[in-house]
């Protein structure tokens, strides 16, 4: 800026209101081709840009529709007016997975099972004192007190897994008549 090829255009003060009269120098064209607009009073702006502005500046065109406004510069390089919420940016890449957490938890525990089929009172005596007539072989015993015996010994076996029908179960009186039906048929 400043050469021999460059244009300066002046204003003139028609109303005697600069000082020093006569006119400013306005605006300066370089001979590159930069505008430089404005500058103090006699002295030209030397732009160091293509336009370069020494003041305010307006683009009369570019009408704002409401105060949430940016200009942006088109593809074409024209000024546009655009609304911000149009220029939110788009969403980056989803980022990569994180490490898994640790376990949960233990859950509620389920609902119960059904219940085991239930074996009569009876049977279970019955079965025991059959038993007992098998595990004693020919031996088989003609009073209470040894087939009872031998009778509580198993059935007290088989009452550990067995689900016995009855809420009271008396299990004596029941191997009693087990035992009745097998000696007096």
């Amino acid at each position: 800026g400043g050469g021999a090829d460059d244009m300066i255009v002046r204003a003139a003060d028609h109303l005697g209101l600069w000082t020093g009269g006569g006119s400013i120098k306005a605006v300066n064209i370089t001979n590159l081709g930069d505008v430089g607009i404005g500058g103090a009073s006699g002295t030209p702006l030397t732009p160091t840009a293509k336009l370069d502005v020494d003041g305010d500046a307006r683009i009369r065109g570019l009408t704002a529709s409401s105060s949430d406004n940016i200009v942006v510069a088109e593809d074409n390089g024209d000024l546009r007016i655009r609304p911000a919420s149009e220029l939110a940016g788009a969403q980056g890449p989803q980022g990569e997975q994180g490490p898994a957490g640790d376990d949960g938890a233990q859950g509620p525990q389920g609902d119960a099972g059904a219940d085991a089929p239930c074996t009569p009172c009876a049977d279970v005596a019955n079965g025991a004192v059959d038993l007992t007539c098998l595990i004693l072989g020919e031996n088989i015993p003609t009073n209470y007190p040894e087939t009872q015996a031998a009778a509580l010994v198993i059935v007290n076996t088989l009452l550990i897994s067995t689900n016995i029908c009855e809420d009271t179960c008396d299990i004596g009186a029941e191997i009693n008549a087990a035992i009745d039906a097998k000696l007096n048929p």
